[in-house]
């Protein structure tokens, strides 16, 4: 396994004057730090859902799409040997960082040069504070850098949940995608106030090992005499930033449940709108039906109407009318008919039979 994956608790090892330690004035740390390289993802699977649940772990990348940014855990480790006998230091540095970004990777070594070439003429090279200085102030960039592009992503993402003017299809899809990152980085914003405590932790350290040590450094020639309150006074100026990166990392957290939050209430707002909609549809259909209904029971009384009449007609055409034997003498009525019928329609047909016989 990779160190720089290595899950535990960081550790620092500074000697203090209750114990027993043949070199009392050595010492190491691991300084947890978070760097944002460039992405040079291609097919975008750092965007793509799966590459989203990868990256709720805190322990790997956060993909940054606005900057094209990828935010990963390193780490750098220091190892402080003083030789008593001739006085000498020796500054061992173990960096565990990303080497896709040679800058990265090569400005712990070229702070400590500076950090030599600028204190060798005054004798003070030898002085353990500033190395330990220049790793800290590089740590503080990179956390600050992060802090910053974390702060410009959720920017963009509060800009794109406040657009107005989107489809439905396209208003659940920048919702999902949204919330998705927005948890990625509130696992990552969790696991920086861990590795910021330890930090904090660290500047403690540092603090005491020169305030302690301040008499045995002096004694080997290694720092001046009047040097603890610049050295105490640098400290504190440092770990001032460290404060400010902190707190902007404590404020990120609040915005990102705010934006959460305001993510649901934009969902609301447009399942609100949807149901507004919807119900607007539904008063037409039912207008349109009632309007309906009244023209259907409209056909059915003009269709009883016509009922009735044709029932009328019918029953007219039924009934015989016996006019008076004033007005008809001859009328003869259906039963006369159709005696008379049944007397002589027999003989005629016989007489028609017998003269077509005969012709």
């Amino acid at each position: 396994m990779s160190l720089v994956n290595f899950r535990e608790i960081w550790p620092c090892g500074f000697p203090s004057h209750t114990s027993v330690y043949e070199r009392k004035l050595d010492f190491w740390l691991f300084l947890p730090i978070r760097v944002g390289v460039e992405c040079h993802d291609r097919n975008g699977s750092h965007s793509s859902s799966s590459g989203k649940v990868k990256q709720m772990n805190p322990f790997t990348f956060l993909h940054l799409t606005r900057s094209r940014v990828d935010v990963k855990l390193s780490k750098i480790g220091l190892y402080f040997v003083f030789d008593q006998k001739s006085a000498n230091t020796r500054a061992l540095v173990f960096d565990f960082q990303d080497g896709q970004s040679t800058r990265l990777v090569e400005e712990p070594i070229t702070r400590f040069k500076e950090a030599l070439d600028n204190h060798n003429e005054h004798g003070l090279g030898r002085d353990p504070f500033y190395i330990q200085r220049a790793l800290l102030i590089s740590a503080l960039r990179w956390w600050s850098s992060v802090i910053f592009s974390v702060r410009y992503q959720l920017d963009a993402y509060k800009k794109s949940l406040l657009s107005e003017g989107l489809s439905d299809e396209e208003f659940f899809r920048l919702r999902t995608d949204t919330n998705k990152s927005l948890h990625c980085m509130a696992a990552h914003l969790h696991r920086y106030k861990t590795e910021l405590t330890f930090l904090s932790n660290l500047f403690n350290n540092v603090r005491r090992y020169n305030r302690e040590f301040h008499d045995e450094l002096v004694e080997h020639g290694v720092r001046g005499q009047d040097t603890l309150h610049e050295i105490l006074s640098e400290i504190k100026r440092i770990r001032s930033q460290l404060f400010t990166v902190s707190m902007f990392s404590d404020e990120l957290q609040q915005d990102i449940d705010t934006m959460l939050a305001l993510a649901e209430a934009e969902q609301s707002r447009h399942i609100a709108d949807q149901t507004h909609q919807l119900t607007m549809e539904m008063t037409k259909i039912l207008k349109a039906t009632q309007d309906e209904t009244k023209m259907s029971r409209q056909v059915a009384m003009q269709s009883q109407k016509l009922s009735e009449n044709m029932m009328k007609d019918s029953v007219a055409m039924k009934t015989v009318i016996r006019p008076t034997q004033r007005s008809y003498p001859y009328h003869l009525d259906t039963c006369q008919i159709a005696i008379l019928t049944a007397f002589f329609l027999p003989g005629t047909s016989f007489a028609v039979g017998r003269e077509n016989i005969y012709f």
